[in-house]
C-alpha cells in the first residue's frame, strides 16, 4: 500500500503519540514492580503489607488495561484515517479530485 506525505505524515505523528503513551505506560509498570518489590523485602505487619500490595496489583491491572485501550486506539485510528483516506481515495471519490 503507498500512502501519499500527508498520510505518511499523519501516520509518523500517530506512531510518536503511540509510542510517548506506550513508553510513559511501562515507566509507570517498572515503578510499581520496583516498589512491589521493596514492599516484599520490608518487615512489617502483614495486613500493611497485603492491603499495599492490593492497591498497587490494582494499579497494574489499569496500567495494563490503559495499555491494551491505547493499541485499540492506535489501531482504530491507523484504519479510520489514514488507511480509509487511501480507500476512500482508490475506491470512492473521482479520480479527477486527486490528480
Amino acid at each position: 500500500m503507498q500512502h501519499t506525505d500527508i498520510q505518511t505524515q499523519d501516520w509518523l505523528h500517530l506512531r510518536q503519540l503511540f509510542y510517548f503513551k506506550i513508553g510513559q505506560l511501562a515507566r509507570e509498570r517498572k515503578a510499581l514492580l520496583r516498589n512491589t518489590t521493596q514492599c516484599q523485602m520490608d518487615m512489617g505487619h502483614v495486613s500493611d503489607k497485603l492491603a499495599q500490595m492490593t492497591k498497587w496489583s490494582d494499579h497494574l491491572r489499569e496500567n495494563g488495561a490503559e495499555e491494551y485501550r491505547s493499541y485499540c486506539m492506535f489501531a482504530t485510528a491507523f484504519l479510520r484515517g489514514v488507511c480509509f483516506s487511501f480507500i476512500q481515495k482508490a475506491y470512492c471519490c473521482p479520480p479527477c479530485l486527486y490528480g
